[in-house]
Formats: structure tokens, C-alpha cells, sequence
């Protein structure tokens, strides 16, 4: 499937549909994670979402440095929900983020107990 025909198949379907279709086919669907990664701010949240349950690393590692905020937004909160992100990909991430985003990182790094980052950190 190309990303084309992805967009063509979720279009007008409602929120709670797209999501299941996505999270059905996931794993049949990370060859397109390239050229998700490459698209508009919708296809990016879209390939996070595939991202997010075949726990794609790199492309959640990547998008936690989207130029759109709603993206990064997306990106931390998959981290938050289990993709594996190492303390060192966050640690960077928090040496050059914005206020908005080290006060989303701080949140999330308290949530899910990471001493150890949180220790680096200070």
C-alpha cells in the first residue's frame, strides 16, 4: 500500500475507525513510515500513530524534534504510552527544547519514573 491509497482509505472515516484501522494494520503499514515522515503535519501524526503500536523508535525519536508542536506533542506522549526512547535521545531533546516542551519532557519523565534521567537533569 502506498501512502496515497492509506489517506484515500481513512478519509471520512470517523476518529475511533481511522485509529482501529491504523492499529489493525500497523504492522503491515510501517513501510510507509518514510514517506509519513515526510508529509504534512497529519500524515506525520498518522505515522506516529502506526509508529506508536509496532513501537517504531527511530520515527518517534525523530518526531520528537517536528517543527509543529501538536507533532512533538504527539511524539512525548507516545513515549509516555511505552515506545521505548532511550534517556539519551530525551536528555538532548531537553538540552535544546523550548519552555513548553521541557516542561512536557519534566512531566513525563516524573510519570513514568525515569530516576535516572531525572537525575541527569538536574
Amino acid at each position: 500500500m502506498r501512502t496515497g491509497e492509506l489517506l484515500r482509505s481513512i478519509d471520512g472515516l470517523p476518529y475511533g475507525q481511522r485509529v482501529r484501522l491504523l492499529a489493525d494494520h500497523a504492522p503491515q503499514l510501517t513501510g510507509l513510515l518514510g514517506e509519513l515522515g515526510q508529509g504534512n503535519a497529519f500524515e506525520r501524526t498518522l505515522g506516529l500513530q502506526i509508529a506508536e503500536v509496532t513501537r517504531d523508535t527511530a520515527y518517534v525519536t525523530r518526531l520528537l524534534n517536528d517543527p509543529e508542536p501538536a507533532v512533538r506533542s504527539r511524539a512525548l506522549a507516545a513515549v509516555g504510552r511505552g515506545v521505548p526512547v532511550s534517556d539519551d535521545d530525551l536528555r538532548i531533546l531537553y538540552d535544546d527544547a523550548p519552555a513548553a516542551l521541557r516542561t512536557k519532557l519534566v512531566s513525563l519523565v516524573r510519570r513514568t519514573r525515569r530516576q535516572r534521567l531525572a537525575t541527569r537533569l538536574i
